[in-house]
């Protein structure tokens, strides 16, 4: 549902997908899969039902969208855990925008979410990658076809801050057509735990 006031767009959405799943591994029934995300227990289920709601004027805008189900449980944050994303942004300049809060994570082509894939499963590589992050994108778009954005993180799959050390990412997307796009992004930081004299820094290409 979409709500036009002035120059403002308010836009509301629902989404569900259930499952039912029966694996032969050793988990047993009840258990989390070894790789947790999608349909992750034997059983009938919800993996996901979340709402979201966004907001767009020229120069403000913002997405909160919450969620629940098997997905959230097994792989989100535990503390914010009916949190998918709420951030908002300002515009700066022209196509130039800063914003701030919860991001779903900017790495990797490939979608969590049942409706983002055509199969219900998910690649190997895609448990390297976070699910969700948090800080500050700064983003440009000088066309259709062309995007920049750069973060600055708390960490890796963190919501929170665990250790006072920024982390960067940055993606660049440049879709060449209608059905072909291109893309790049990238991750840098230390996320080992305050008190550690090991660090444990990332550098993560895709």
């Amino acid at each position: 549902t979409t709500v036009k006031k002035d120059s403002a767009t308010i836009e509301y959405i629902a989404y569900a997908d259930a499952y039912a799943a029966y694996y032969t591994d050793s988990v047993g029934v009840g258990n989390y899969q070894k790789f947790p995300s999608v349909s992750p227990i034997n059983s009938l289920g919800l993996n996901v039902a979340m709402i979201t709601a966004k907001y767009s004027a020229d120069r403000l805008r913002g997405v909160v969208t919450l969620h629940y189900g098997s997905i959230p449980l097994s792989t989100w944050s535990s503390k914010y855990n009916f949190i998918q994303e709420a951030n908002v942004g300002i515009r700066l300049f022209k196509q130039l925008w800063i914003e701030g809060g919860f991001f779903r994570t900017h790495i990797g082509a490939e979608g969590l979410f049942p409706k983002e894939n055509i199969a219900s499963c998910i690649s190997v590589c895609t448990y390297m990658e976070p699910y969700y992050e948090a800080g500050f994108k700064l983003s440009y778009s000088p066309s259709d076809r062309f995007a920049l954005n750069f973060f600055a993180l708390n960490g890796y799959n963190l919501f929170e801050d665990n250790n006072n050390k920024t982390s960067a990412g940055m993606l660049v997307t440049y879709a060449i057509n209608d059905r072909l796009n291109v893309g790049y992004c990238n991750y840098i930081g230390d996320d080992s735990q305050m008190g550690d004299t090991i660090s444990r820094m990332r550098i993560y290409n895709n």
